[in-house]
């Protein structure tokens, strides 16, 4: 089968996305204290219990995988979690660990990935989280809380402050790197941001649930047309439906790390503020499951085609790195 039919053969196995009311505790008033379950009532100290798991969590996870992990990486909790906009619904009630590393000093400590460049090592630090480590901790008991705990290296964040946080507690140090954005009491986007940005964003979400409902019923038509060449016809054009959302979903979340990085204004900026109102709309969930049947349908086509997943050459690099050096005895 070509890239095509199996884009199809997976789209015609679960039901068509839609679009359900959406959760962003961008939007709530703030309020004056931080999240008990984490910093105990009236207090903006991290328990000592929450602090003591999180240290605990990762130095088990890379201890047996690195040297000196204290000397190289700074653990921080950063995010809408430890804002005072905490009590909002933020739909899974994350709770975000970045990790900042000190490059240099983690190939000093780990000389197996001297060549490696700061985001190659970004990288495969923040995929082993992924693989590993994020499904231990996705329904995890803090306090009277449950979150889905997700654990994050970052390039060139060292600093935090570098990739502008809502809000960052050192976690290795027990104190604020960056406190809370200071919010008035009657916060409100509708009346705080431009309106030609709101006109922007309803936009987009007018786009996003065009592209769902062609999507549907596209669907639907390829499940009961029963003659070949109208079939293939349709499964041309769901095809491209679904590269047009995945592009409008990687076009706003990949956009969203301008706001984050270097320049960028943080929490209001416009980027943070178009993905957030997105997430209120509540269409990114829908469009998201088109962005991710792209990428396995893609990753099909390649299995079937070459046997295997094609990779980036910054990939075969550490692959091949990893390889040699595990013939060479050392034991990653």
């Amino acid at each position: 089968m070509d890239a095509r039919d199996l884009l199809v053969q997976r789209a015609l196995a679960s039901p068509a996305p839609k679009v359900v009311p959406g959760a962003s505790g961008y939007f709530t008033a703030p309020t004056s204290d931080l999240d008990p379950s984490l910093f105990g009532y009236g207090s903006d100290r991290l328990l000592p219990a929450v602090r003591q798991w999180i240290l605990a969590t990762v130095g088990a996870f890379w201890e047996r995988r690195y040297d000196g992990w204290r000397s190289w990486a700074t653990v921080w909790i950063a995010g809408s979690a430890i804002s005072h906009q905490w009590s909002a619904d933020r739909g899974n009630g994350d709770l975000d660990i970045l990790i900042g590393v000190n490059s240099e000093r983690f190939r000093e400590k780990n000389p197996r990935y001297n060549g490696w460049t700061d985001t190659d090592i970004a990288t495969w630090l923040t995929d082993e989280f992924k693989s590993h480590l994020d499904p231990l901790t996705a329904q995890q008991q803090i306090g009277a809380t449950t979150y889905e705990v997700t654990w994050y290296v970052n390039p060139g964040s060292a600093d935090i402050r570098n990739i502008n946080p809502y809000a960052a507690y050192d976690v290795s140090h027990d104190r604020w790197t960056v406190r809370p954005i200071e919010l008035p009491a009657d916060w409100d986007p509708r009346r705080d941001f431009p309106v030609e940005w709101w006109e922007h964003a309803r936009n987009e979400a007018g786009q996003a649930k065009d592209i769902l409902r062609r999507f549907r019923k596209l669907h639907t038509a390829l499940r009961r047309e029963p003659n070949a060449a109208r079939r293939v016809n349709i499964a041309t054009q769901l095809q491209q439906v679904v590269a047009e959302g995945a592009r409008l979903f990687e076009d706003i979340h990949s956009g969203r790390r301008n706001a984050f990085a270097p320049g960028g204004g943080g929490y209001k900026d416009w980027y943070n503020f178009r993905w957030q109102v997105a997430k209120r709309f509540g269409w990114t969930p829908a469009i998201h499951e088109l962005a991710a049947l792209h990428v396995l349908a893609r990753q099909d086509a390649q299995n079937a085609t070459y046997g295997g997943l094609l990779v980036d050459s910054h990939q075969v690099v550490r692959t091949a790195s990893l390889a040699a050096q595990h013939l060479d005895g050392i034991t990653i």
